[in-house]
C-alpha cells in the first residue's frame, strides 16, 4: 500500500499556526507573572548624543552616572545609569515611572544601594526664564521610582546647573545652584531638613569664581582608597569609566559609555 505524503502547504500552514500560538502563550504567561518578556530597545538613531556628567558610588560594586540624552530634534531628556558590578556594565533606571523630557541631570549623591538624590535643571518648551527650574529627584528603592521636587524660582535668575548635592543622613542635605543673572553667573547654596521635599536658601548669589565646587566626574572613597571617575575619550561620543584602588594615584579603564554601549530605553 502506498504511504500518504503530507501536503507541503498544510505543513507550512500548521508551522505558522504553532508559532503564533507559542507567541500568544508566552505573552499570556508573562502577563500572569511568568518569565519577563523584554521590551525592544528604542532605536539608537532616535538620539544623537549621550552626555554623562556626574558619577557617585556607595560601594566598590555600586556606581551611578547621571547626565542627558539629546534627541534628533535637538531636545533632551535626563538619564540615570546604574552599575552593580563595579562599573563593568550599566543599565538605565528611573524611566519606568516616566521619562524625563527637558531635564539635564548634573549632580548625584548616593547614600546606599537603596537611597539616592539627583539634581538638575528642567526646561519647559516655552523657553522663558520662568519655565526653567532647578529640581531634585529622590529614590528610596534603588532607582525604580523617583519623586521630583522643585526648588523655589526667581524671576530674575535662570538656573543652568545644580551641583555639589550631598546628604549627611536621610534628612539633612545641601546643594549649589548656578544661575544666570543677566550676563554673569551666580551661585546660591540651598539646604533641606526633610530629605529634599523643601529647600531654603543658606547663601544667595555668590560669585561663581568664589564657589568652584567639587569635581562631579570623580567619586572617591578616601577611607578605602577606591573610586570611579569619568574621562572623555579621544573618540567622539564616548566617555570612559575608570576605577582606582590606590586613592586616585592610578586609574584603570573598566567600561565605556556611548549610545551603542548602554541601553537608552
Amino acid at each position: 500500500m502506498t504511504e500518504a505524503v503530507p501536503d507541503r502547504g498544510n505543513v507550512e500552514r500548521d508551522a505558522v499556526i504553532r508559532t503564533i500560538l507559542a507567541v500568544c502563550v508566552a505573552f499570556a504567561f508573562a502577563a500572569c507573572g511568568g518569565t519577563h518578556l523584554e521590551a525592544p530597545p528604542v532605536v539608537e538613531s532616535n538620539y544623537t548624543a549621550i552626555e554623562p556628567l556626574a558619577i557617585a558610588s556607595s560601594s566598590p560594586r555600586d556606581a551611578w552616572v547621571v547626565g542627558s540624552l539629546t534627541h534628533v530634534d535637538g531636545s533632551f531628556e535626563g538619564i540615570i545609569l546604574r552599575s552593580e558590578n563595579g562599573a563593568r556594565t550599566w543599565h538605565r533606571i528611573g524611566w519606568e515611572t516616566g521619562r524625563m523630557p527637558g531635564v539635564r541631570i548634573t549632580s548625584v549623591h548616593v547614600s546606599d544601594r537603596h537611597r539616592a538624590w539627583v539634581g538638575g535643571v528642567r526646561k519647559s518648551s516655552s523657553g522663558t526664564n520662568k519655565s526653567v527650574r532647578a529640581v531634585v529627584l529622590r529614590t528610596e528603592d534603588g532607582g525604580n521610582r523617583f519623586r521630583e521636587f522643585e526648588l523655589p524660582a526667581s524671576d530674575k535668575l535662570e538656573p543652568v546647573d545644580v551641583r555639589d548635592i550631598a546628604f549627611l543622613n536621610d534628612f539633612d542635605g545641601m546643594l549649589n545652584v548656578v544661575s544666570l543673572d543677566g550676563d554673569k553667573k551666580v551661585v546660591s547654596t540651598w539646604s533641606t531638613g526633610d530629605g529634599g521635599r523643601s529647600w531654603s536658601v543658606a547663601e544667595m548669589n555668590a560669585s561663581e569664581t568664589s564657589k568652584k565646587g567639587s569635581d562631579r566626574r570623580v567619586a572617591l572613597d578616601a577611607r578605602r582608597g577606591q573610586g570611579f571617575r569619568l574621562r572623555a575619550s579621544d573618540r567622539a561620543g564616548v566617555t570612559i569609566v575608570e576605577e582606582t584602588a590606590s586613592g586616585g594615584k592610578d586609574w584603570m579603564p573598566v567600561s565605556e559609555l556611548a549610545l551603542g554601549y548602554v541601553t537608552t530605553w
